[in-house]
């Protein structure tokens, strides 16, 4: 049995895919196999998977287009790790992750750890250029600083302010206890961690960012409809399985955080179109906007200020 199973979905990839490959090769850890599924591509990625001379390699494609999550599940059913790890195509590992994140394990057959993640600027040579940590030492509670990173509560999970995380899990919770992706579109990922914690999986945190999450161009990653999506995604969680009372009550209070960020949104069309009408209904229906305005406003111009100071290109 392999060590751990990589997993990549790719679709329309050719410009980044070699660059996350590359970061896998790269992995002070070496039991590892690659399984790359080419979700229907209609770029050069099929050429690029090709050309990597690596047995530990294999490629799959899809007859067509099925979506990150559901070319996760084609991947995972031909894995042979003990362990899974998700990569996307856009995005790469710093060289000791899969060593870090096997030694922060101290349940094999239940922990689901995961590490902070560093949010980059897409650069004008294709590169990546490291912006800031998403989630830092206190997002999932108190200050983990345990050598061996912290056990994440699910309810804590829950209420953090971002929920993408990128974990590695025993692959017994796939195949023992049916752990797949729906077929969403967004969220997916936040919906599969959930459904790891339902099938008895513990969430363990190790709070050094070594995975490069790409800002792509051309993509906006904060949308309403990204937040509707998001809220009908927890909506559903929350009816997956019979929560115990504070996890039940964390997925409630996130739900109306997500409820204030959608109006958020929609203040800031309603801005774009001049209707004042539309913003006062807004502001008098939902209040709690005035209080997240200033921090989104702190993170976009900070967000700005880096990314022009590096050159990178912009969403």
């Amino acid at each position: 049995m392999t060590g751990v199973s990589v997993i990549i979905p790719a679709h329309n990839a050719e410009a980044t895919l070699e660059q996350a490959v590359h970061s896998v090769q790269a992995q002070s850890y070496s039991d590892w196999e690659l399984i790359v599924c080419d979700d229907a591509s209609t770029d050069r990625t099929a050429c690029v998977i090709e050309q990597f001379e690596d047995r530990r390699i294999v490629a799959i494609s899809n007859p067509e287009n099925l979506g990150p999550g559901r070319s996760r599940n084609r991947a995972m059913e031909r894995a042979s790790g003990r362990w899974i790890a998700f990569l996307d195509a856009d995005d790469a590992w710093g060289p000791r992750r899969l060593e870090r994140l096997l030694a922060a394990v101290n349940s094999p057959e239940r922990d689901v750890v995961f590490d902070d993640i560093m949010i980059s600027h897409h650069a004008a040579d294709g590169g990546l250029r490291p912006w800031k940590a998403l989630h830092g030492r206190s997002a999932f509670g108190p200050i983990c600083s345990s050598p061996n990173g912290c056990e994440v509560p699910v309810e804590a999970y829950i209420r953090a302010e971002r929920l993408l995380v990128q974990p590695l899990f025993p692959s017994r919770l796939v195949h023992e206890f049916g752990v797949w992706h729906s077929s969403r579109a967004f969220a997916e990922d936040a919906e599969f961690v959930l459904r790891l914690v339902a099938a008895g999986g513990h969430l363990r945190y190790w709070p050094q960012p070594l995975y490069y999450y790409r800002i792509t161009p051309g993509s906006i990653t904060a949308r309403l409809s990204d937040n509707t999506a998001m809220r009908q995604c927890l909506e559903a969680c929350r009816d997956m399985a019979r929560w115990p009372e504070q996890v039940s009550e964390a997925f409630d209070r996130k739900i109306e955080a997500l409820r204030a960020n959608e109006a958020l949104y929609d203040l800031a069309d309603q801005f774009r179109r001049g209707n004042l009408v539309g913003i006062l209904r807004i502001l008098a229906n939902e209040p709690r906007v005035l209080r997240v305005l200033p921090r989104r406003l702190a993170r976009h111009l900070s967000y700005q200020a880096h990314r022009i100071k590096h050159g990178a290109q912009g969403r």
